[in-house]
């Protein structure tokens, strides 16, 4: 860290208010107010998923190459290409 970073931290932390009192608890910050449940958790893996694969996929129709190679690609990372498991 550089000095101004450290120094920065010290006036924040000095001007943050903590309360000696409290306790600390756990809690499920995926959705705002939703306790934990598994209904959630899948919510949660879904969203984080889907948003892998679209920057995969336009990450993929960004690059430079042979269209065979493209599509072969874009096959993989749709789970269509044909393997014995698949036919």
């Amino acid at each position: 860290m550089f000095k101004w970073e450290i120094e920065q931290l010290i006036t924040d932390l000095n001007s943050s208010n903590i309360k000696q009192e409290s306790h600390d608890r756990v809690i499920w910050a995926t959705e705002d107010g939703v306790v934990f449940s598994v209904k959630s958790t899948y919510r949660a893996l879904q969203t984080s998923t889907l948003s892998s694969r679209s920057q995969a996929m336009e990450m993929l129709w960004n690059i430079k190459v042979v269209p065979n190679a493209l599509m072969l690609a874009w096959r993989v990372l749709k789970g269509k290409v044909p393997t014995r498991t698949n036919l």
